[in-house]
């Protein structure tokens, strides 16, 4: 939409992966914040819900989680069992961007 007729775009995307400072991945301690909290939080969330053993579904209200979820769900035991979830939850979702990014 803002891209001149017959210009270019570029697009910059990468994993989102915090580290504590004694190097716990999945959360970032923030200036001006007391306690370390979730880096992606979305995707931490996810994760949660996913392995919760709740069922979620759709939700027209939240499609952003809706459809984090909805690609992250088949790749969830893959994830769980991983010497570290979080930095496969990221990788993971990194690949699903990837593949929507350049279909």
């Amino acid at each position: 939409h803002h891209v001149p007729d017959n210009g270019h775009v570029m697009i910059v995307f990468g994993p989102h992966l915090g580290y504590t400072s004694d190097g716990m991945p999945g959360k970032f301690q923030r200036r001006n914040q007391a306690a370390a909290s979730t880096a992606c939080g979305a995707l931490n969330a996810a994760y949660a819900q996913l392995t919760s053993g709740a069922r979620f579904g759709s939700d027209p209200r939240d499609t952003q989680q809706a459809f984090i979820r909805d690609k992250l769900r088949p790749f969830i035991s893959e994830i769980d069992s991983a010497d570290e979830p979080m930095v496969a939850l990221v990788n993971k979702f990194y690949e699903i961007v990837e593949e929507e990014v350049l279909a």
